[in-house]
């Protein structure tokens, strides 16, 4: 899915400062977004699961702001579902890479 589909260009509400990616091209991602994926990476710092994404302690607080919004409202919930099946497509495919340790005995 394009990054366009998760940057809304336009909306009633307010914008997040300019995210510039590696394009070059310049993106004003919805603050809900950026609250979104700031409060994700801290609870994937804490526990490294996919299934973070979708508690209601972090979808709830998005999605309260996001419908507030008249063109963010009818597209949210599916582009929410969307990126979280995503990424949990990205786990799946990582735990797939073995991992093995050696142990030390002393």
């Amino acid at each position: 899915m394009p990054v366009s589909q998760w940057l809304r260009w336009t909306a009633e509400s307010r914008v997040a400062r300019r995210v510039t990616p590696s394009s070059g091209k310049k993106y004003h991602p919805k603050e809900y977004w950026v609250d979104y994926m700031k409060s994700a990476g801290k609870l994937l710092l804490e526990r490294p699961d996919s299934s973070v994404l979708s508690l209601p302690s972090l979808l709830g607080p998005t999605l309260s702001t996001a419908v507030r919004c008249r063109i963010c409202a009818p597209i949210v919930w599916r582009d929410m579902m969307n990126f979280i099946n995503r990424f949990g497509k990205v786990t799946k495919a990582i735990s797939t890479v073995p991992f093995n340790i050696e142990y030390l005995s002393a």
